[in-house]
């Protein structure tokens, strides 16, 4: 992918997030992470890295954390991109035993799932998991039909 199409997914992304955020109130998990995700749909190991630090910074960080923490706002959001940047960092030092490439993650990979934590807490893990999925899959579509031509 080229840098010309990873700015008309992320633009992609941005516009169908709005409009899904809009029309049905669910969150995407972030304006563009639907971009992100609709970019990697073919590397399931990346999607699936992502997904899943997503769902363990929001655990993180509202479980244990807001135990002991008083968390809203910019706190919150300041500790949720700390924590992801955290686990990818993890990640990246343990790379020899992953199954998969962790240099696939650099970049904006490595915020979008701090940002998709972060809203986990308003609507709930599953409502924007199910937001953002289907979000992604509409950019997707909408790629396939731009680059079809």
């Amino acid at each position: 992918m080229n840098i010309t199409e990873l700015y008309v997914a992320l633009i992609l992304g941005v516009i169908v997030s709005l409009a899904f955020e809009e029309l049905f109130g669910i969150s995407t998990g972030g304006m563009i992470s639907p971009g992100i995700i609709a970019m990697h749909l073919g590397s399931p190991d990346i999607i699936l890295y992502i997904l899943l630090s997503s769902v363990v910074t929001y655990l993180i960080v509202d479980k244990v954390l807001g135990k002991y923490l008083i968390l809203y706002g910019k706190r919150m959001f300041a500790l949720m991109v700390t924590v992801g940047l955290l686990l990818k960092l993890t990640g990246e030092y343990f790379h020899a035993f992953l199954p998969f490439a962790v240099v696939g993650f650099r970049g904006v990979g490595a915020i979008v799932p701090s940002l998709m934590a972060n809203t986990y807490s308003r609507p709930g893990i599953v409502y924007t998991l199910g937001g953002t999925i289907i979000a992604s899959g509409i950019v997707y579509l909408c790629l396939q039909l731009v680059y079809m031509v």
